[in-house]
C-alpha cells in the first residue's frame, strides 16, 4: 500500500500513518462508491491483524492502530464526502463518472476535456480553485492527462537475479501459493457457488496457518478471508483454475512453483485483479 510518506518495512507503521492514510491519502486520491467506504476501514483492520501475524507488531502496537482506525472513522467519512479534500485527478475523475465518461478510455477523456474548455461541462469553480491552490497548479486540469516529467533519483545498486530469487523464495506469498498448489494436487471438488467446501477450506487454513480465529466458527469458505484470498490469487496468476466444478492445477504452469522469482512477479502483477478478494463489498462483510 503506497502513499505519501510510504514505509520501507511493515514494522514502521504508526498511528500517524493510519491517520494520514485515512484522512488525507484516501480522500485525495481514491474514488470509490460511498457504500464501499466501510470496507476500507475493515480492510485496514485486517491489515493490522496481518502485521501481528507477521510478528511485525506487538499486540499493544496493533491495539493502538486499531483504536486509531476507530477514532478516525467519522472524520474519514466526512473527508471522503467533501470535494474540497480531493486531489485534482480525483476531482476530474468524479466529474467524468458523473458525465458517464470512462476514465480509462483515452478518446472519451480527450472529448470530455475539450467539452470542459468549451464551457459545456458544469463544475464548482470555487472548489477547483481551492484544490489547485493546494496543489500549486496552473490551469483547470493542472497536470491531469499530461505526460509527467520523470523526477531525478539517485543511482542505486539493483540486486542480481540470484539475490531476487532468494528473496522471492522467502516471500510469504510465494510460500502460500506453493502450499496451495501442492494441496490442490489433482483437483478439489467445489460447491455449487464454485467455492471450497468448508472442510477443505479448514484443512487449507491449517496448512497455511491463516484465519486461525475463524476456523472453528466458519460456516463456509467465505468466512475464511485469507484462504479465499490465496485461492483467488492462485486463480489470478493461473496456477490453478475452476473446471467442471473442481479447482484443478493448470498443466502449463506445473513448473512455476519451482521458479520462485517468476511466481512472485506473477503474483505482484496479478494483485490488481483481486478486487473483492482483498476489499470485499459491504454486503459480504
Amino acid at each position: 500500500m503506497a502513499y505519501g510518506r510510504g514505509r520501507q518495512s511493515l514494522d514502521e507503521w504508526t498511528t500517524q500513518d493510519v491517520r494520514e492514510l485515512l484522512l488525507d491519502w484516501f480522500p485525495r486520491n481514491i474514488t470509490i462508491p460511498e457504500p464501499e467506504w466501510p470496507a476500507v476501514l475493515l480492510t485496514l483492520h485486517r491489515w493490522v491483524d496481518f502485521l501481528v501475524d507477521l510478528r511485525s507488531h506487538r499486540p499493544g502496537d496493533a491495539a493502538a492502530l486499531h483504536a486509531e482506525i476507530d477514532r478516525a472513522t467519522d472524520e474519514f467519512h466526512a473527508r471522503m464526502s467533501d470535494e474540497r479534500n480531493y486531489g485534482l485527478d480525483k476531482f476530474w475523475t468524479a466529474r467524468m463518472l458523473e458525465a458517464g465518461v470512462d476514465p480509462e478510455d483515452g478518446e472519451q477523456v480527450e472529448a470530455f476535456m475539450t467539452a470542459v474548455n468549451a464551457g459545456e461541462i458544469e463544475y464548482d469553480q470555487e472548489t477547483l480553485d481551492l484544490i489547485m491552490r493546494f496543489d500549486g497548479l496552473d490551469g483547470p486540469f493542472g497536470d491531469f492527462g499530461a505526460e509527467q516529467e520523470t523526477p531525478r533519483l539517485p543511482p542505486v545498486v539493483l540486486p542480481s537475479d540470484a539475490e531476487l530469487a532468494a528473496l522471492a523464495q522467502q516471500s510469504m506469498v510465494v510460500s502460500r501459493l506453493r502450499v496451495l498448489v501442492t494441496w490442490v494436487g489433482l483437483g478439489r471438488t467445489l460447491t455449487q457457488a464454485k467455492k471450497l467446501r468448508i472442510e477443505d477450506a479448514r484443512e487449507l487454513a491449517e496448512l497455511l496457518a491463516v484465519d486461525q480465529p475463524y476456523v472453528e466458527q466458519a460456516l463456509s469458505s467465505a468466512d475464511l478471508p485469507e484462504v479465499s484470498l490465496v485461492v483467488a490469487w492462485a486463480v489470478a496468476i493461473r496456477v490453478v483454475r475452476v473446471l467442471k466444478g473442481r479447482l484443478v492445477p493448470v498443466k502449463s504452469a506445473a513448473g512455476l512453483p519451482d521458479r520462485p522469482l517468476e511466481l512472485w512477479r506473477r503474483a505482484f502483477h496479478a494483485f490488481g485483479e483481486l478486487g473483492a478478494a482483498v476489499c470485499p463489498p459491504v454486503s459480504q462483510l
